[in-house]
């Protein structure tokens, strides 16, 4: 059995209380006439009592498991030519994506964001639960993504740490738990340039690991080029004509792990245990997240002391003090269980209400209610419920960025029925990619999208006078999200178009171009 105060602020009334009863002490050893340790242990014990009652004692049942924080991992992929060396089936390139894909696949909520680098790098994916986004973006690697060739060490360390603090302070500007991330780097070294450690202390300050993988072998292989002709060509070296070899350098790659407190690990699926189990070992895993059950409400009880000893003093002729007396324990007697079940039921009628109004398309009163709803619910089901509605109704609005937060806010609540838990994250991941690629595109366009008011395949969900029972509210039909996917995509070519341009520089004759 287990015990808790529902309203523990009440409390604070020990302090008056121990006022009193220093002045009552004071009055014994000044005016003993008018002293009575009758009156003194009554009066205390009544005062106790009520305050207790007030707090409302519960008693109840505690479960709950133990969850580990979301992990926010940064993924930084080497995208030099030498990545396209088959020396590891099916490719360097290719290996290193299906090592990040089993990665994520076995750890528990991992936030990831991806990071291709060359001689520099840039965040093509910010951090995301959306493991289908990542995956699409992983396939989308290639080395004709920046014109920059040649791997740079210092140049990477010097755009991740600024991304990173990038990041930080957005999470901190929207209000949001902050949790330090892990780096993870897959190259297959060979830097242009020696490594220089003084980068690493910004990561070391913050306490950043970086887990490096390094993607090759050290026998080397050609560097496969495609041809005018449709050939199978080799890289050669422009000065010397020579067909290059590109071997792994594992080096740099360990210094970087051993200066930040990470690890490095071959290229083999056999080291992706270790890999996860080292990774889960640096984060900080996990309050508990327990719920109460209540199974009996304590203030009765308590109460009943109470009226019990100032009882005592009114059969005592006491009249004018158990007055008094009487008009808190009342107070506290109308502090019950009824105001919760009233909340509850306010909160259903606002959600409900939300649901008529989104589906008459009145956003506005919609978003009202279920943001009204989302601050009263108790039951983290219903709350989760109320998110997710939330969010649609921001994104029919043509609002992504409070869409995307309420996404977000609603992913993180965990409901208690797994079917609900499961089909709930299913939809807000769907919308809540939509939702981040949408932000970013408004930001580089810099003016808001026009709002989306088709009305196909929408219906009224209905009211459900128990309170939200199923997953209810209205999904992006197939026409929106087809209208937001061509939008994102034409803005996708369009950014990597303007990459491409503004990374366009004459390869160094000092370095390798590969």
């Amino acid at each position: 059995m287990n015990y808790q105060l529902a309203q523990p602020e009440a409390l604070w009334g020990f302090i008056p209380l121990l006022c009193l009863m220093i002045y009552w002490l004071w009055k014994r050893k000044h005016r003993p006439t008018l002293f009575s340790w009758r009156r003194f242990w009554c009066g205390t014990l009544g005062f106790f009592f009520a305050i207790l009652g007030l707090a409302r004692p519960q008693s109840g049942s505690l479960t709950g498991m133990p969850e580990p924080v979301a992990a926010n991992l940064i993924l930084a992929v080497d995208i030099s030519n030498s990545m396209l060396a088959e020396d590891i089936t099916p490719s360097r390139l290719g290996f290193a994506s299906a090592f990040i894909q089993h990665i994520t696949e076995s750890m528990v909520k991992p936030r990831v964001a991806l990071f291709p680098f060359a001689a520099s790098g840039f965040l093509q994916l910010p951090l995301t639960t959306d493991i289908f986004a990542l995956q699409e973006s992983l396939s989308a690697l290639e080395p004709t993504a920046t014109s920059h060739q040649g791997t740079d060490y210092n140049e990477m360390l010097t755009g991740l740490i600024s991304n990173i603090n990038q990041l930080e302070q957005q999470a901190q500007n929207q209000l949001e738990g902050w949790h330090t991330p892990r780096v993870l780097v897959f190259s297959d070294g060979e830097p242009q340039t020696p490594l220089d450690e003084t980068l690493l202390k910004p990561f070391i300050a913050k306490k950043i690991p970086i887990f490096t993988v390094g993607v090759g072998t050290t026998e080397g292989s050609t560097i496969p080029v495609a041809s005018p002709f449709g050939k199978r060509e080799t890289l050669k070296d422009p000065h010397s004509g020579q067909t290059v070899i590109t071997r792994l350098d594992a080096q740099p790659l360990q210094a970087m792990a051993l200066q930040t407190g990470g690890a490095y690990f071959s290229a083999s699926y056999k080291n992706i245990p270790t890999l996860i189990s080292q990774l889960n070992q640096s984060l900080a895993l996990g309050r508990r997240n327990s719920q109460f059950k209540v199974q009996q409400e304590l203030f009765p009880f308590f109460l009943a002391l109470s009226i019990l000893f100032f009882f005592i003093e009114f059969c005592s002729g006491r009249w004018q003090f158990v007055i008094r007396a009487l008009i808190f324990v009342l107070f506290c007697g109308t502090w019950n269980p009824a105001h919760a079940e009233d909340d509850q039921t306010r909160a259903i009628e606002a959600y409900n209400q939300g649901l008529k109004e989104m589906s008459q398309g009145n956003l506005n009163k919609a978003a009202e209610l279920f943001e009204e709803s989302t601050l009263i619910f108790q039951d983290n089901s219903d709350r989760k419920k109320a998110l997710y509605n939330l969010g649609n109704t921001f994104l029919k609005m043509g609002d992504p960025e409070q869409a995307l937060e309420s996404y977000q806010k609603a992913f993180r609540t965990e409901a208690r029925s797994t079917e609900l838990e499961n089909t709930a994250n299913q939809r807000i991941s769907d919308n809540m990619a939509l939702a981040a690629q949408l932000v970013e595109m408004m930001k580089k366009q810099q003016k808001n999208q026009p709002g989306n008011d088709d009305k196909d395949g929408t219906s009224d969900p209905g009211q459900d006078p128990k309170g939200p029972q199923q997953f209810q509210g209205e999904a992006l039909n197939e026409s929106q999200k087809k209208k937001l996917y061509d939008l994102i995509a034409s803005e996708e070519k369009e950014t990597l178009k303007r990459i491409r341009e503004k990374n366009k520089a004459p390869n160094s004759s000092n370095g390798k171009p590969w």
